[in-house]
C-alpha cells in the first residue's frame, strides 16, 4: 500500500509499481517478482556458502595468531580468496569441490590485515618449499634489520612470529600447528633463518603464515607491545596440501 508523506512524496507500492525516494527525487520501480534459480546458480549459491563457512574455520583457527588484531573485513576476504581458488578447479564437479582437492596458491601472500601490510613493514622474503624427507622447509636471507623492517617511531624491538597451522575443516577435529618466534633488534643483522615443519596429514590444507609483533623493553614488565588493531601486519604466505 502506497502512502502520501508529509512531504507530498509517496511511499510504498501501487500495484506493481513501488514508489521510493532517493537523495531528494522521486522514483518508480516495477516491483520485483520471484527469482527463478537455474540448479546450476543453486550449486553456485551453495558453493559460496560453504566458501564462506570454510573461511570462518580458518579464521577461528587463527584466533591466537591474530590476537583479534585484524581488518573488519578479513572472513568476506577469505571466502571470496577460497571462492576463487573453487572456481578455478575445473578437475572436480561443481558442488564436490573444497580446499583439498582445489589449488590454494590464490592464499599465498593474503593480507591478514590491510591497515598495516605485512610486505609494508618486512622485506626480506620469506620462502616455503617442500623437502625429499616430506616435510615443509621455511626459509628467510640474511638481512640487515635496521633497512629491512620498517619500526613504529620510538620502537627497536620486533618478534618475527612464524605459524604453522593445518586444518581438515571439521569442527570436530583438531588442528595441528606450530611456531617459531624470531627475537629481532633494529640494530641487528640477522643471520640466514631456517624452520623445519612436519608435512600436513592427507587431507589436510596447511598454512605457513607470518607476524610482527613490536614491542618495547620494560625494565617492569619486560616489555611493551605495540600492535593495535591498526597496526598489525600478518600474512599466509604459503600453503600447502596434505
Amino acid at each position: 500500500m502506497a502512502q502520501l508523506k508529509a512531504n507530498n512524496k509517496i511511499s510504498g507500492a501501487i500495484g506493481n509499481v513501488v514508489f521510493r525516494t532517493v537523495n531528494g527525487k522521486q522514483i518508480l520501480q516495477a516491483k520485483s517478482g520471484p527469482i527463478q534459480q537455474s540448479d546450476a546458480t543453486k550449486i553456485s549459491g551453495s558453493e559460496f556458502r560453504q566458501c564462506s563457512q570454510w573461511a570462518k574455520i580458518l579464521r577461528n583457527a587463527y584466533t591466537s595468531f591474530l590476537a583479534g588484531m585484524t581488518d573488519s573485513y578479513i572472513h568476506g576476504r577469505l571466502t571470496a580468496a577460497i571462492y576463487k581458488a573453487i572456481l578455478h578447479n575445473t578437475t572436480v564437479p561443481k558442488g564436490e569441490r573444497t580446499p583439498q582437492n582445489s589449488d590454494m596458491s590464490c592464499l599465498n601472500g593474503f593480507e591478514m590485515n590491510t591497515n598495516s601490510l605485512f610486505t609494508s613493514y618486512f622485506l626480506p622474503e620469506i620462502t616455503v618449499t617442500s623437502t625429499a624427507e616430506n616435510q615443509i622447509r621455511v626459509s628467510i636471507a640474511p638481512f640487515e634489520a635496521k633497512s629491512a623492517i620498517t619500526f613504529p617511531p620510538e620502537t627497536t624491538h620486533v618478534d618475527l612470529l612464524l605459524y604453522a597451522m593445518a586444518t581438515n575443516f571439521d569442527t570436530n577435529a583438531q588442528i595441528i600447528q606450530s611456531h617459531l618466534v624470531l627475537p629481532i633488534v633494529k640494530n641487528q643483522s640477522l643471520p640466514e633463518t631456517e624452520w623445519i615443519v612436519p608435512a600436513p596429514p592427507l587431507g589436510y590444507l596447511c598454512t605457513i603464515n607470518a607476524k610482527l609483533l613490536f614491542y618495547q623493553p620494560n625494565a617492569l614488565t619486560g616489555r611493551t607491545d605495540i600492535n593495535t588493531k591498526l597496526l598489525s601486519p600478518a600474512i599466509i604466505v604459503a600453503v600447502k596440501n596434505g
